[in-house]
């Protein structure tokens, strides 16, 4: 359990720009009824419900991450540490394309077998698989999963190498 201890006009101004103030806000419970509380405490939760506005990435951001796809390849002992780098990039932008709240990494599993069970699996198979062969194949389709959407494909240091 957390505590938030914060005065009514604090609590209208964090609900004024969607974030994670509104998640706590719209999962949470005042321990004590606040009449000032009633409508910004809904007004989270609606806003909850509808979830973030989804945001395109940079025009840059797909290249760096066909990027790090392809540099995950080209590290033979840290393959495991560069995957890892590119997972975390490559699913917190899913979840802000598709206009997802994000959440914590340890609940990425989750959370995208009950949204997306295909990404959700070439992210476990990249974060479990022992061999470095199955652990980029798992990377690349799940990087795929996002640059379909982007229509990115290309690597940006490689001209003409694609995933």
């Amino acid at each position: 359990m957390e505590v938030f201890s914060k005065p009514p006009q604090k609590v209208r101004a964090m609900l004024t720009e969607p974030d994670h103030a509104t998640a706590m806000f719209a999962q949470g419970q005042a321990p004590v009824p606040h009449p000032d509380l009633g409508a910004p405490v809904q007004k989270a939760r609606d806003v909850w419900t509808g979830g973030p506005v989804p945001r395109v990435p940079t025009p840059a951001a797909p290249h760096l991450l066909v990027d790090e796809v392809a540099e995950a390849r080209a590290m033979q002992g840290l393959h495991p540490y560069q995957v890892a780098l590119a997972v975390g990039r490559l699913v917190r932008t899913l979840y802000t394309t598709r206009g997802w709240w994000e959440v914590k990494p340890w609940h990425w599993l989750r959370d995208l077998a009950a949204r997306e069970l295909q990404v959700a699996r070439h992210l476990e198979t990249a974060f479990r698989a022992g061999d470095a062969g199955q652990r980029q194949a798992a990377l690349k389709a799940l990087a795929r999963t996002l640059l379909d959407v982007l229509k990115c494909g290309e690597n940006a240091s490689l001209p003409g190498a694609t995933l």
